[in-house]
């Protein structure tokens, strides 16, 4: 993913420390609780006082004199390596996906699987790992229909699997200058 957008109009859509901070978004109870006890990514490194993610902050270095928030760097970190190999072995290698796994999460300081996984272990530990990293909505659309998942928001909304709102809709003006897509 590519996100230098800091010189743009998009750019505070991208900052996602800058929406948690502006909306007052908390990580839930519920994720927080599920990090092991000594896992470090349940320290203050990446997960602020009040529970708001601060992965995305760029800490005071050599190379800037003030905390940066903005996104500007490629990445594809081995930690989703690891996880997307662990979910597409899976069926064919559930003592491979466990490995994988358990690299992960001893590097994490979390504890190891001492059974195989399922998808749905696959998908909370993506969960734990990337999150606030804008991947979480696309997990969902991709599996909710085969764990079932129902996402139900404090606001009383839910999201069923195969929810329409999981469909981003091509814009009309892209289908009309388009003649192949139909």
């Amino acid at each position: 993913m590519t996100h230098d957008l800091s010189g743009t109009d998009d750019a505070e859509l991208i900052d996602y420390h800058e929406v948690y901070e502006t909306n007052k978004v908390m990580l839930s109870t519920e994720l927080i609780n599920s990090f092991s006890t000594g896992d470090v990514r349940k320290e203050s490194d990446f997960i602020g006082p009040n529970r708001i993610p601060y992965k995305h902050v760029i800490p005071v270095n050599e190379r800037n004199s003030v905390p940066d928030r903005n996104l500007h760097y490629k990445h594809f970190r081995l930690a989703e390596q690891y996880l997307i190999y662990a979910e597409a072995v899976l069926p064919s290698n559930a003592a491979e996906s466990m490995r994988v796994l358990n690299i992960l999460k001893a590097k994490r300081g979390a504890e190891l699987l001492t059974a195989i996984p399922d998808k749905s272990e696959i998908l909370k530990e993506r969960r734990r790992e990337l999150f606030a990293e804008g991947l979480r909505f696309y997990d969902l659309k991709r599996l909710s229909a085969e764990l079932n998942i129902v996402v139900e928001r404090k606001d009383g909304k839910v999201l069923t699997p195969n929810s329409p709102q999981y469909i981003w809709n091509v814009p009309k003006e892209e289908t009309n200058s388009n003649p192949y897509i139909k």
